[in-house]
């Protein structure tokens, strides 16, 4: 159907596990048009992938109300705090500002990963709503 979003499907590891360690898995995710990054619990981006280092500029050490929307404190409704407190994957849409400053509209799928030690770091997959999805690497 060619009004439906593109899904992307990533494997999910059962146990602890870090993603980085493996260079096919990072070839994978930054070979995925949509933006993938992660956070951890004080909201620091860990990880950019491509996709989102050529919307947003490399953030990594920011914090992501910051980097991606220019807030001074976590967002209403943020995903990533809803994954924690539940532990449970969730949809949010936020509103973000690129690097070129064009203000670009967001479905986010958190999801939680598990670090080496098994505490929970949040995983959204960002994905642009239909009205401003663009081409990109």
């Amino acid at each position: 159907c060619p009004d439906r979003q593109r899904l992307s499907y990533l494997p999910f590891a059962r146990g602890p596990m870090n993603a980085m360690d493996f260079p096919l898995h990072k070839q994978v995710l930054d070979t995925l048009p949509d933006g993938v990054t992660i956070q951890d619990r004080d909201f620091n981006i860990i990880y950019q992938n491509a996709a989102m280092k050529h919307a947003f500029g490399d953030q990594i050490g920011a914090k992501c109300y910051i980097a991606y929307e220019e807030r001074d404190q976590v967002c209403e409704d943020c995903g990533i705090l809803k994954v924690f407190e539940t532990g449970e994957p969730t949809l949010v849409h936020r509103t973000a500002v690129t690097k070129i400053r064009q203000v670009s509209h967001w479905e986010n799928s958190c999801f939680p990963l598990f670090d080496a030690a098994g505490r929970k770091s949040p995983f959204p997959q960002l994905t642009p709503l239909p009205e401003t999805r663009t081409n990109r690497p």
